[in-house]
């Protein structure tokens, strides 16, 4: 699935914030880096923002905020198509029954 060209640019940083206030909330150690140097290494493709930071921090959080929004962005499809497709047979079990 080709995503468009802007998303990156949006789910890069949202998914390093996710991790980051995981992280935050739990009590582990952060990486330190703030939304601004993330915006600028995503924009110029580099990791010279961070200057000193512990990139393997910022990568672990990055990682966590990923595996967190894919598996509940994922579920939360899942959902929707399942009851997309409950309402479907409902409908459909409805009109051949002569209810509808």
């Amino acid at each position: 699935m080709a995503l468009p060209p802007g998303f990156t640019f949006f789910a890069i940083p949202a998914q390093w914030w996710l991790g980051w206030f995981l992280f935050s909330i739990l009590g582990f150690p952060t990486s330190g880096a703030n939304w601004e140097m993330l915006k600028a290494g995503v924009q110029q493709w580099s990791w010279t923002p961070f200057g000193g930071l512990s990139i393997g921090m910022v990568s672990l959080e990055f990682a966590a905020g990923w595996m967190v929004s894919s598996v509940v962005l994922g579920s939360l499809c899942y959902g929707l198509v399942q009851l997309g497709w409950r309402m479907g047979q409902f409908l459909h079990s409805r009109k051949k029954s002569g209810k509808l």
